[in-house]
């Protein structure tokens, strides 16, 4: 008879359990399908029929790169205040509506691409692309808003001015790539 102490036993318990957990997954297989508009975008299409949700990444070329040298960090406050009011929906409003259905709405500025994210539960997908929709086409940019995320940013890099890893990040790029967008 193998005798088991207290310790032994409940790590063979706990690596049986994580075991089973980590197995589920591969039981529901994704399907990944490659899409290509006649206009040339290209989308991958990864679906998962065991969780009721959609999300979607999506860039678009351009970026921090191409801010005016007298203008730096356009791209950034653009994305910034993307989901701030589209259309008749004040900030406020806009983000009730995202809000009340759980749906994840964001945009960054990166370097050479403007990216944004959605996420949402399917029940919601209408309400969720209708709002992505306009906020790609109707952003309202309210001077209110504006002043708000201004001051957002203002406070971001004064504090990643002292902050080590940013400074650093920063100095790794100009030593790395010069003055080279």
């Amino acid at each position: 008879m193998i005798r088991l102490t207290r310790r032994a036993a409940l790590a063979f318990v706990t690596t049986v359990a994580f075991a089973g957990l980590t197995a589920a997954p591969s039981l529901a297989a994704a399907k990944i399908q490659r899409l290509v508009s006649p206009g040339g975008i290209e989308a991958w299409f990864v679906q998962d029929a065991t969780v009721p949700l959609i999300a979607m990444e999506y860039a678009f070329g351009g970026g921090a790169a191409q801010d005016p040298a007298d203008k730096p960090g356009t791209a950034n406050m653009v994305a910034s205040l993307m989901d701030e009011g589209a259309a008749d929906l004040d900030s406020k409003t806009f983000h009730e509506r995202l809000e009340r259905r759980a749906i994840e709405l964001s945009y960054n500025a990166q370097r050479d691409a403007f990216r944004g994210s959605l996420r949402m539960l399917k029940d919601h997908r209408d309400e969720a692309f209708d709002l992505l929709r306009l906020s790609l086409s109707q952003p309202r940019f309210d001077a209110v808003d504006v002043e708000r995320i201004r001051n957002q940013v203002l406070s971001n890099l004064r504090r990643e001015s002292s902050n080590p890893s940013s400074i650093a990040s920063r100095k790794f790029l100009e030593v790395a790539f010069g003055s080279h967008p």
